[in-house]
């Protein structure tokens, strides 16, 4: 059902079992000069993306998450690594995209705010500047280099299931939220816990 209630340019990448999505805000914290500590909506990383399963599964510790040997976490994680991996560099052209997107985004809407924002207008160059020398960097990474994780009920924001992806060396973070960091329960956190392992 979330094609059929958002925007479809969100959808980077979609199998028979999930889509893989990206942020609608940016990444940038700068942009969000009003925002109060605790409801930070920034995303926690440069290029901060979701993989979200198309069968309505509420959470990581809904029965439905784990079963068959956690088939369907096996299947998002799956998927993103075929996305980020393929030869064409495609998935990773893809998420850039996004993540400007976002940043351009949030940028035309602090400037049709119409008043300036002082605590913008001294960054809002260096936002910019950034994308592009981290653009580069982040497209050599590699999977290793991705936090692939859970926001675990009660701390869940979305009745949902659904895996943040995002790199997590500081160089892709410095401009993004960490508040959320304590409640993301990474992937391999969850197959051992059950018993599998990755």
């Amino acid at each position: 059902e979330y094609a059929l209630h958002n925007d479809p340019s969100l959808i980077l990448s979609e199998t028979p079992q999930s889509y893989i999505i990206g942020n609608v805000a940016s990444y940038d914290g700068r942009q969000y000069p009003a925002a109060v500590a605790g409801k930070r909506p920034e995303g926690q990383s440069f290029a901060h993306t979701l993989v979200i399963p198309k069968a309505r599964v509420y959470n990581v510790v809904d029965p439905a998450a784990t079963a068959d040997n956690c088939a369907l976490l096996r299947e998002m994680h799956a998927h993103f690594t075929a996305f980020w991996s393929a030869p064409s560099g495609e998935g990773r052209e893809k998420m850039l995209a996004r993540a400007k997107r976002g940043v351009d985004d949030q940028d035309k809407k602090l400037l049709a705010a119409g008043t300036t924002n002082p605590a913008y207008e001294a960054v809002r160059a260096d936002v910019f500047s950034y994308f592009e020398t981290t653009a580069s960097a982040f497209k050599k990474l590699d999977l290793r280099d991705f936090v692939c994780g859970f926001h675990v009920f009660p701390d869940n924001s979305i009745g949902h299931l659904h895996m943040h992806v995002f790199p997590h060396a500081d160089r892709f973070r410095v401009h993004s939220t960490r508040e959320y960091d304590w409640k993301t329960v990474p992937l391999e956190a969850v197959l051992d816990v059950e018993g599998l392992g990755r």
